[in-house]
Parts: C-alpha cells; structure tokens; sequence
C-alpha cells in the first residue's frame, strides 16, 4: 500500500499564491487610480479652455455688436437729414407741431430709403396714440403701434421727431 498525503478540502491555496494575487491586484488598482487621476485632469482642462474659448468668441461678439449699434446710432441723425432735407417743412418746435412734418413724409420716400439704407428695416412715422400714419410698408399705415413694449418709451425724448 502506498502512503499518499491527503489535503482537507477545507485548506486555502498556498500563501504564494495568495501573495501573488495580491500583489497583482493592488498594481492594477494603483494603475487604474493613476490612469483615472490623469483623465480627470485631462478632461478639466479641456474644460477650461473650452470656457476661455466661448468667453472670448462672446466677449469679441459684444464688441462687433457694440460697434454695430454705435454705427447706427451715428448715421441715425444723417438718415433724418436725409429724409427731411429739401421739404420745407421743419417746423420749429417739432414736439407742438408734427402735421407739416409728417405730411412732407411721403411713403415712397420712405420705402425708397428703406431699400438704399442696409440699416433700417421699416421705417414707421406714427402718432402719440401710436397710430402709424407714414411707413415704408404701406401694410403697416392704419394699424397702431401702442401695444409695443417700446411704445411709451418712446416718447420720452421731449423734442419729439
């Protein structure tokens, strides 16, 4: 008979192999923790840029704009000019008396100016109870301006036209 040497079933495996997988273990989870740290990184600064890059496009979009309005705020008094020059019919305190002014407007003239000026998209002559009475399209003459937000707003300036 032979002696054979007989393991429990109960007996873990040795403690090589148990050093083994704990030594692999733990350099994939340290190597896991370094990989996640750099990506972390990686993907905050790609965040950070990506913020700079949309703050300077806005800021340089304010400034084109900006520009924009400041143009046609500067030809606004020139356009006026334009409109009113060679009728006559200036009165000397616009804000009493607009009718002379207004019927010197004529439509056409409007529409005309419209179409030459890239800045102006209708140009509307209307009443202080926001009746529009000159427009540059005639569907626009009969309806009333009132309910607009910059109605009441728009009479503040005392001068008028």
């Amino acid at each position: 008979m032979q002696n054979a040497t007989v393991f429990p079933a109960s007996s873990s495996p040795p403690i090589w192999r148990q050093l083994r997988f704990n030594l692999i273990f733990t350099f994939a989870i340290i190597t896991m923790v370094q990989i996640l740290v750099v990506v972390i990184l990686v993907i905050w600064q790609q965040i950070t840029l990506l913020e700079a890059q949309a703050i300077r496009r806005l800021e340089s979009v304010l400034e084109l704009k900006t520009r924009e309005i400041d143009l046609w705020l500067s030809q606004a008094p020139i356009a006026l000019d334009y409109l009113l020059a060679d009728n006559g019919a200036i009165p000397s305190n616009p804000a009493s008396d607009t009718t002379p002014l207004i019927n010197s407007l004529s439509n056409e003239r409007l529409s005309r100016f419209v179409d030459a000026n890239s800045n102006f998209n209708r140009f509307l002559v209307y009443q202080r109870d926001g009746e529009i009475v000159r427009s540059s399209d005639a569907s626009d003459i009969g309806t009333s301006v009132a309910a607009q937000p910059n109605f009441a707003q728009s009479w503040t300036d005392t001068e008028g036209i």
